[in-house]
């Protein structure tokens, strides 16, 4: 259903400057789009062109995360200084159903996936993707760096999609070692503890996204540049790059803590 913005513009001047101002009364017939917030016979305020498309492209947006994929806009009719836009939100679109495929439930429930919550409901596009993100996201806390996921056997039709979930986990990685190259002189079994990144471990991406800031944390290292990770076959070897930091703190770590901690 068309959704007419009446758009005037008229000129706003001073002693000094004449400034351009266009005001907007946006129709609303639909009821779906009065619950963006946006009521019907309300008055809007632009100051240029760009801002007015600014909001007819947010406004569409709006619409397409509750379910009009296709919601789109156009400017019809422009004349001396008025211009008629026209909002179109298409049909609003249901999930038929999101067939999982080979998809194994120990990355599905990781990741949070209930059927229930998508057959049958509102299709959201970025709901989609942020399912899709967590199990990328379980996927690397588990072992499984190279995970991809996509949706593949899309069937679009009146009003309801269709979709197959492609999930592929990939090689299985687990931790090798953790090398420091650099000059500081440090117990491996120091840092094993330290960064929880341990031989034979499942690789665990989580483990290393905070990794730097961690070892900045050190008091008697510094970083001469960012943590690297090295694939061989199915073992991950993370290379931190550490120096020893030149301060009186380091020898008095070495007096205070037990021998095995550095």
């Amino acid at each position: 259903m068309h959704r007419l913005l009446f758009l005037f513009s008229f000129l706003m001047a001073s002693p000094s400057v004449i400034m351009a101002q266009d005001t907007t009364w946006l129709r609303v017939a639909n009821a779906e789009i009065e619950k963006l917030g946006v009521q019907n016979d309300e008055v809007f305020t632009f100051y240029s062109a760009a801002e007015r498309i600014q909001f007819l492209n947010e406004l569409s947006a709006a619409l397409v995360e509750k379910g009009f994929i296709t919601a789109t806009w156009s400017v019809e009719n422009t004349f001396n200084d008025t211009s008629i836009a026209v909002l179109i939100p298409g049909k609003r679109i249901y999930w038929a159903t999101l067939d999982v495929g080979s998809t194994d439930d120990f990355i599905l429930s990781g990741a949070g996936y209930r059927k229930k919550d998508i057959d049958g409901k509102v299709f959201s596009h970025q709901a989609l993707l942020s399912m899709m993100r967590s199990m990328l996201t379980f996927a690397e806390s588990n072992g499984y760096p190279f995970a991809t996921v996509a949706l593949k056997d899309i069937n679009w039709f009146d009003t309801s999609i269709a979709a197959t979930l492609n999930f592929k986990k990939n090689l299985f990685i687990e931790f090798d070692t953790i090398r420091v190259i650099g000059n500081l002189q440090l117990n491996a079994n120091y840092l094993l503890q330290y960064t929880g990144i341990k031989p034979g471990d499942v690789y665990n991406q989580q483990l290393l996204n905070d990794l730097d800031s961690r070892l900045k944390a050190i008091p008697f290292a510094t970083r001469s540049r960012a943590t690297q990770v090295e694939f061989s076959g199915n073992r991950a070897t993370v290379l931190v790059y550490l120096d020893e930091k030149q301060s009186s703190t380091f020898d008095f770590l070495i007096g205070v803590l037990p021998n095995n901690e550095i």
